[in-house]
């Protein structure tokens, strides 16, 4: 991720401190010299010209790569598009193939019913009716599934975070406040109940069509 993940600023105090404290309440001890330093940020008056000071400095002092406040924010800008895009374009992959696996499961678990659904219509069951009972059957099974997982999820995550930030990412972040995992737990279980809701309408609107006879038949 280039600058977007891997530069930090702080005050040289804060620095030190540390690189002191995590010797004794990190997980990774930092192990960086006193003597080390791998950035400063330097301030330009009003009057120098930014990038007359950079390449100034980069003369002055060899192996030093100074970069310009415009090229920072460029370069910070694109990884975070670039990051955005990325998980844009798996999300939508997963989401899609998500909705397929559910609506073929639901494809098959109206097929295994289609005598029951056959028997329903036959005792005078509207087409009305039976579209509703499929669709409050996957309401409920795809509802019931996401509060589930997002609370089994949301459990492994809180026991083993400090697992996941070692093992996982390597580096320390900042853990989201409760709010917000409560809310992106929230989203998560309506859009997957609508994901799931929606893929079972197919089957329940082909289910409903099908005429009484020709359900029991096919599975007598």
């Amino acid at each position: 991720m280039g600058f977007l993940d891997s530069v930090l600023f702080m005050t040289m105090d804060t620095a030190r401190r540390m690189i002191i404290e995590s010797k004794t309440k990190s997980l990774q001890p930092l192990t960086i010299g006193q003597d080390q330093i791998s950035s400063i940020l330097v301030r330009v008056s009003r009057d120098h010209d930014i990038h007359t000071t950079a390449v100034a400095i980069e003369v002055a002092i060899p192996g030093v790569k100074a970069i310009e406040t415009g090229e920072f924010i460029t370069a910070v800008r694109k990884d975070a598009e670039t990051a955005v895009w990325g998980v844009m374009v798996v999300g939508v992959m997963c989401w899609m193939l998500m909705l397929a696996l559910i609506s073929l499961l639901f494809m098959m678990l109206v097929n295994e019913r289609a005598r029951e659904l056959g028997m329903l219509r036959a005792m005078g069951a509207s087409q009305n009716q039976i579209f509703r009972l499929i669709i409050t059957e996957a309401l409920l099974m795809t509802g019931t599934g996401c509060i589930a997982g997002v609370a089994v999820a949301g459990t492994l995550l809180l026991n083993f975070k400090q697992l996941i930030i070692v093992t996982v990412t390597g580096v320390p972040f900042h853990w989201p406040q409760p709010v917000v995992l409560v809310w992106i737990g929230a989203t998560c279980i309506l859009l997957l109940t609508v994901t799931g809701t929606g893929a079972a309408l197919y089957p329940a609107f082909k289910s409903c069509k099908q005429e009484p006879y020709d359900a029991i038949c096919t599975t007598g």
